[in-house]
């Protein structure tokens, strides 16, 4: 499954008190449709690079963000939430034979915010975004549960399930057809 966003990648480091640059470089696999809307899907492996300015600020899988939040129980659990930027995927008609004609949807700039809620190595969390630079691309809600272990002192492994809400408009944008295209 793949792991994304701010959500997976901060519970894979410790927090920094001070406010130093580091981070963290690992490889996802996971299993996604060929293209938005398939029936197929296919097996993908892509580098993860993380990147921290102490506990506050990050910069994970093309999404940038700031913990302005951050509680943490008497029973242990972490709560951290604040504002986020994030690129969106588009889509190249010529990349698949069922996309001819459909036309190109360009990649897009989405803000929002997420919540984050970790307890050892358990994690939970949700993410808004909303598309800022193309009016007709819609929202997006995304909530994940995981759990991260040590596997060796470098070394860690996490599963991650994650499902999304889409918005009308970005349900018409990814996977509607209009008059000419049909």
């Amino acid at each position: 499954i793949l792991a994304t966003g701010p959500a997976v990648a901060q519970d894979d480091l410790p927090a920094t008190p001070s406010a130093s640059l580091h981070g963290s470089v690992g490889l996802s696999a996971g299993v996604r449709p060929e293209y938005d809307g398939a029936r197929d899907s296919k097996t993908v492996l892509m580098p993860t690079i993380n990147l921290f300015y102490g506990d506050s600020l990050f910069f994970t899988r093309m999404t940038a963000g700031a913990n302005l939040l951050r509680y943490k129980t008497e029973q242990g659990l972490s709560i951290t939430a604040g504002p986020l930027l994030g690129l969106r995927r588009g889509r190249d008609q010529d990349d698949h034979d069922a996309l001819r004609g459909l036309g190109d949807i360009d990649r897009a700039l989405d803000a929002g915010a997420f919540v984050r809620l970790r307890k050892q190595g358990w994690q939970a969390s949700a993410e808004l975004r909303q598309n800022v630079t193309n009016t007709d691309q819609g929202a997006t809600v995304n909530f994940s549960v995981g759990h991260g272990m040590p596997v060796g002192p470098k070394l860690r492994l996490r599963t991650a399930f994650d499902t999304t809400w889409a918005s009308s408009g970005y349900m018409k944008t990814f996977y509607g057809i209009d008059a000419a295209q049909s």
